[in-house]
């Protein structure tokens, strides 16, 4: 699932676009349907002829791509401007979302509302009601039926209506590679070089074998607008099955440019990747602070072998449902997250209003947060910060010393990934075929899976031992 960071609910009236920003907003979505389905939209709302952002936005609608906690579509200002074409607009703060909001609202849905962003709370705004006739959606779930029954459907791109052929995939495939190689990293350089060259074909052929049993155990959830989510990345996926990933700014992590299986929810990843090996580093976050702000406490835990989940499900009371809360929490504690944003996403995450007091209070994250303040204290008499990768970040606010600790433990999390791309540049017998920031997925050539399985894991341990961080690649999850 796309996760919200706290930069997507952020909202200043005058927001500084990089050029690492402005290009991956120049990168729309692929929103792709069938043509049936296309044909219904426009017989129901004539007027999305007049714009293809009031295309690509009734997508949207259909398929939310980020959603907030209570599943309400979260529309920034950003994301307008990538919708409706206007990221130059956007750079040079001469775009106004309301505008295309409300021409949006006069022409398409009258009964589309919208709440207001909010800069002082950091709130962005959300589609309150879609105002979408019952007919798009009985046409919406029909298309869904037809892809969950593995019925051929014939793609097009939705604001266009050009189908989706292998000549506008390469075209589209060329475009993404570009986007994805004008910045990279020194840091990353190997993997970003590595994963975007990968065979289209490999993704091709495992999503169209896994897809239709994928679309059909969504469907058959109950209605949600994560279930929404959901299909509507499965359908970009099926629109391209290849991630291409780049370097953003102030991370050493690369990212998807578009929905794919890096974005999409975990479990609908690994059934759409049967037959390849998800892993991912044992407390990666809680590992790497513990060596990188000394927290001897930590380091004894992790020395013990204890699974960090299992010891917060026992000492909060509560069972395995809340995982997906309290890894948020816990990115939250390692990347720079206040107390108040830990206690408000728990609450919106959870029904437990208590939860977070008593996360909070447990001895062992109360003594990572007093490290971590400590470190910030350090940052800002400093006046920055320095990566594993020898990266200087300036640090001149409590913000900064925030983003500046986020961003080291980032950067130790690839440098302990990268000796698997090194690795893999050696032999065919497997192939890394998805980057997940503390993990990745492998694909094994037949028979190779225990002997380069076993290489693989010894070279991470490896990495961790000689910078002193207690992790080791755990997995395979999928298995």
């Amino acid at each position: 699932m796309t996760r919200l960071k706290p930069s997507d609910l952020r909202h200043p009236w005058n927001p500084l676009i990089s050029d690492s920003e402005l290009r991956r907003l120049h990168v729309a979505p692929q929103f792709a349907v069938d043509g049936k389905l296309r044909a219904a939209l426009l017989s129901l709302y004539p007027a999305l002829d007049k714009s293809a952002g009031y295309w690509r936005l009734t997508h949207y609608l259909l398929w939310p791509i980020q959603v907030t906690p209570e599943g309400l579509p979260v529309i920034t200002r950003k994301r307008l401007a990538q919708l409706f074409g206007e990221a130059r607009k956007l750079r040079n703060n001469h775009f106004t979302a309301w505008k295309s909001l409300e021409d949006f609202k006069r022409d398409i849905l009258p009964a589309f509302q919208y709440s207001q962003w909010n800069c002082p709370e950091g709130r962005a705004r959300v589609v309150l009601a879609d105002g979408l006739d019952p007919v798009a959606r009985q046409h919406q779930r029909c298309f869904e039926r037809r892809l969950a029954a593995g019925e051929r459907v014939d793609l097009v791109t939705i604001d266009t209506g050009e189908r989706l052929n292998a000549h506008h995939k390469a075209a589209r495939r060329k475009e993404l590679q570009a986007r994805a190689m004008e910045r990279v990293y020194e840091s990353h350089r190997n993997i970003v070089m590595y994963q975007n060259k990968l065979d289209p074909q490999i993704f091709g052929k495992k999503v169209k074998a896994n897809l239709q049993e994928t679309v059909a155990a969504l469907v058959m959830e109950p209605e949600s607008a994560r279930k929404r989510q959901a299909l509507g990345q499965l359908v970009s996926i099926l629109a391209e099955p290849k991630p291409f990933i780049s370097a953003v700014d102030n991370s050493d992590r690369a990212f998807s440019l578009q929905p794919s299986l890096l974005t999409v929810q975990g479990n609908v990843r690994r059934n759409l990747t049967k037959g390849w090996c998800e892993y991912d580093l044992r407390s990666a976050q809680f590992a790497i602070i513990a060596k990188l702000w000394d927290v001897p406490e930590l380091q004894t835990f992790l020395r013990s072998g204890e699974s960090l989940w299992e010891y917060l499900f026992r000492e909060l009371g509560v069972d395995k449902s809340y995982k997906p809360a309290l890894k948020v929490a816990i990115y939250a504690v390692a990347f720079g997250g206040s107390e108040r944003n830990v206690r408000a996403r728990l609450a919106t995450e959870t029904v437990d209003r208590e939860l977070a007091k008593r996360f909070l209070r447990l001895p062992l994250i109360d003594v990572v947060l007093r490290a971590r303040n400590l470190r910030i204290s350090a940052a800002l008499a400093a006046r920055q910060v320095t990566t594993i990768f020898r990266t200087q970040i300036p640090v001149r606010s409590h913000q900064d010393a925030r983003s500046a600790l986020a961003r080291q433990v980032q950067a130790i999390e690839v440098a302990l990934i990268k000796p698997i791309y090194d690795l893999a540049a050696t032999t065919k017998r497997f192939q890394v075929v998805l980057y997940q920031f503390d993990g990745v997925t492998i694909s094994y050539r037949h028979g190779a899976q225990m002997k380069w399985e076993k290489k693989i894991k010894e070279v991470v341990e490896s990495k961790a031992r000689e910078l002193g961080i207690i992790t080791e690649l755990e997995g395979p999850k999928n298995e």
